[in-house]
């Protein structure tokens, strides 16, 4: 937010080589402007660079000037600042000599904050929203740009309440279809834990639990490229086509996929094609919040193809497995920590 009180900004201009400013910066940390005369204290800061670096530096030069007391009553003045905000960085509170010295200096990082805001265009502060879906839940996410966004169970989302600049940026763990609003001026881009997705306008689903051995994204309209955080390599796909990432590897690889079964989980649809059981029960957990153990390592590798219905019930998909299992697969509830867990072997 930037303040406009030109009466008093022109007040400051005409008397720059007088103490009135400074003596206005003394009165802040004291807590006895009232809210026009900080409002116009602040616009003198933004005014330019030198303004600023004149503020921090009356600040360093009398910070011992200051009353321990008057710096607190700062310090918490800051704190309100902040929260009316909703900055969402936690504080840490000190006390004594260092409460005050965090005080002024904080004091200065804000003022330096918004004048950086000011000199290069950018009026607001952005505000980050981070939501997490609970296992065996999903949920539906509205862009201010546009953008739609479906969450699958175990994810973990964070996007600004508004985008800025010239790109749009979110940030992903977990699983999510989303249909991205085109806007070639402004290219889409989504951060995970293994890659960067840049996008204009497109619709694609993107697993990258971190806890997955591998990655992907199943590309149904539009183009991507995929950018590995690891070696930077760099891909493009088509309309048909998923990437998947290996992370043991650190490569990717492309195959094509039905476009039909792209976000099958959107219909209560699991679908998996030469999948471990390791994979599957991975999978398993965070669609219906149940713990499973695996005994048998040798169980763990084994691979599976197929779709299920996600509504029939865990149990019922449990028997499938087990019927269509290659070796003996048999599983069984138990009670851990009064909590029940599937145990298979």
């Amino acid at each position: 937010m930037l303040f406009d009180c030109i009466t008093y900004i022109k007040h400051l201009a005409m008397n720059e080589n007088t103490p009135d400013h400074q003596e206005k910066i003394r009165s802040y940390l004291r807590g006895n402007l009232s809210k026009p005369e900080e409002d116009a204290l602040f616009s003198w800061v933004n005014q330019s660079p030198e303004n600023l670096a004149e503020f921090q530096s009356f600040i360093r030069k009398n910070e011992y000037n200051v009353e321990t007391s008057d710096a607190e009553r700062a310090w918490k003045d800051f704190q309100t600042r902040v929260e009316k905000r909703r900055h969402r960085h936690k504080m840490v509170f000190l006390s004594s000599r260092w409460s005050k010295i965090a005080a002024i200096l904080l004091i200065a990082m804000v003022a330096g904050f918004w004048g950086v805001r000011h000199w290069t265009g950018i009026h607001s502060e952005l505000v980050f929203t981070e939501l997490f879906v609970p296992f065996g839940e999903r949920t539906q996410v509205d862009l201010p740009d546009g953008t739609k966004i479906w969450l699958n169970s175990g994810t973990t989302f964070r996007y600004p309440e508004r985008f800025n600049g010239n790109i749009r940026t979110v940030e992903i763990n977990g699983e999510g279809y989303f249909e991205v609003k085109k806007d070639p001026l402004h290219p889409f881009v989504v951060k995970t834990p293994e890659f960067e997705v840049r996008v204009l306008g497109t619709s694609f689903n993107l697993s990258t639990y971190k806890d997955d051995e591998k990655n992907s994204l199943a590309l149904q309209s539009g183009s991507v490229e995929i950018t590995a955080n690891s070696n930077h390599q760099k891909i493009k796909l088509v309309p048909g086509e998923m990437a998947v990432l290996d992370k043991q590897e650190k490569s990717f690889s492309i195959a094509p996929t039905n476009k039909e079964s792209i976000a099958s989980w959107l219909d209560n649809t699991l679908e998996f094609s030469d999948v471990s059981l390791y994979e599957i029960c991975k999978s398993l957990e965070r669609q219906f919040d149940t713990k499973i153990e695996i005994k048998n390592e040798e169980l763990k590798q084994i691979k599976f193809s197929g779709r299920f219905k996600s509504d029939e019930g865990l149990d019922k998909l449990l028997e499938l497995l087990k019927l269509t299992s290659p070796v003996k697969l048999n599983y069984k509830h138990i009670l851990k920590n009064k909590e029940e867990e599937i145990v298979i072997e």
